[in-house]
């Protein structure tokens, strides 16, 4: 049997003023949900369109940027597949005006769900009282 022989208290002493001296607090409170298969599917879809509107912007952006910076640094286009340097060049200022637009819109609609709590979202449709 092995004791400490510089502790103050024993074991026991120790565990008897912790008991006294300690504040325990209970948080277990628990809130349950019991739904169907079919409006959970349709709370998933409204949380992937959700996220899909909130990170939608980054692909149009990198497409409008990959297109860009041709126009900004290459001196001139060249003849290629039979195609003319002035058409590749038509046809890379078309494509860059299209995905700006895209872009623009794409951020547009982000920034208009910036504010959206997903989770919140997601479980008001879970609890929410059909009529």
């Amino acid at each position: 049997m092995r004791e400490e022989q510089n502790s103050y208290f024993s074991k026991k002493e120790l565990e008897k003023e912790m008991m006294e001296e300690s504040v325990f607090h209970s948080n277990v409170k628990q809130e349950f949900i019991r739904t169907t298969a079919d409006k959970i599917n349709l709370a998933l879809i409204d949380l992937k369109d959700i996220l899909r509107a909130k990170n939608g912007w980054s692909t149009p952006v990198g497409i409008f940027f990959a297109l860009l910076l041709p126009l900004i640094t290459a001196e001139k286009f060249k003849d290629f597949f039979g195609v003319s340097a002035a058409t590749w060049k038509a046809i890379v200022v078309l494509l860059t005006i299209i995905s700006g637009a895209w872009s623009f819109w794409n951020i547009k609609v982000a920034v208009s769900h910036s504010k959206d709590n997903e989770n919140k979202i997601f479980l008001d449709k879970l609890t929410r009282k059909e009529k």
